[in-house]
């Protein structure tokens, strides 16, 4: 049975401050907590950063779910979009994005994964956002200026398929890097 030194031990902290240090260091190897207290400290700054946004911008949680005016929800929708790249948290994902990436990819490779494949994940997560982002878009664009699906049935359907595909490309993505992450470390060296 394998015991770990008291110095060998990380803690949260250490943890969030490697993460910063070592932000664009793509190589080396990552332990189990250290990627796991960074996932978590990222949850908590997401959760201070969206509760300021609520205070930033609260008609946006005030989203009429009972409207069935198309132009009132492009309008609405429009106004959140454009609030969410004004945000906190937007600012807060962009900081955090390039440490996690590298962690991930560091995490992988102390587990003897392939690290291309978390950042061929985080690819597959932020592309279909984006895509997602442009198709809903456009398909609500051809909602409101039409002001039906006269015509449009096909290009609806066919949008409406390609955000299912999105949300199945961002699932399979976040599944890949929590079994990848959460494999133990393989030691390539005999001990």
């Amino acid at each position: 049975m394998e015991t770990v030194s008291p110095a060998a031990k990380v803690t949260f902290v250490d943890a969030v401050v490697a993460g910063f240090r070592k932000a664009v260091t793509f190589g080396g190897t990552a332990s189990r907590p250290e990627f796991w207290y960074w996932i978590l400290f990222s949850v908590l700054i997401r959760l201070v950063t969206t509760t300021a946004d609520a205070f930033v911008y609260p008609e946006d949680i005030n989203l009429d779910p009972n409207t069935i005016d198309l132009d009132s929800i492009a309008s609405e929708l429009a106004t959140a979009v454009q609030h969410s790249f004004a945000s906190v948290t937007f600012a807060a994902e962009i900081i955090l994005l390039v440490p996690t990436i590298s962690l991930t990819m560091r995490r992988f490779r102390d587990a003897s994964w392939k690290p291309w494949l978390a950042g061929l994940c985080y690819l597959g997560i932020y592309a279909s956002l984006a895509g997602s982002l442009v198709i809903a878009s456009s398909m609500l664009s051809i909602l409101t200026i039409a002001g039906g699906v006269t015509g449009q049935e096909t290009t609806i359907v066919g949008g409406f398929l390609a955000l299912v595909f999105a949300v199945l490309v961002q699932f399979a993505s976040v599944i890949i890097i929590v079994i990848g992450a959460s494999q133990p470390t393989k030691r390539t060296s005999a001990i």
